[in-house]
């Protein structure tokens, strides 16, 4: 599976979700820019619960970019 857009333009990261293992996860395409945490993450729910959730949208705020 190849790396669609937004992320496919030249200056945007691609994030990839691993597991606690470090593997990559099976919704992550190759040849990603950086992996981050992105299987059974603890996140906030509604109502101040907790919630298990994954997939390459939780593993991206995992990543801080640092411009100069």
């Amino acid at each position: 599976q190849g790396i669609d857009y937004p992320a496919a333009f030249e200056k945007v990261i691609s994030v990839g979700a691993v597991d606690s293992q470090g593997e990559k996860t099976e919704e992550s395409s190759k040849g990603l820019d950086i992996m981050a945490p992105g299987k059974q993450v603890v996140s906030d729910g509604l109502h101040g619960t907790n919630i298990v959730v994954g997939g390459t949208s939780i593993a991206a705020p995992h990543v801080l970019v640092r411009l100069h």
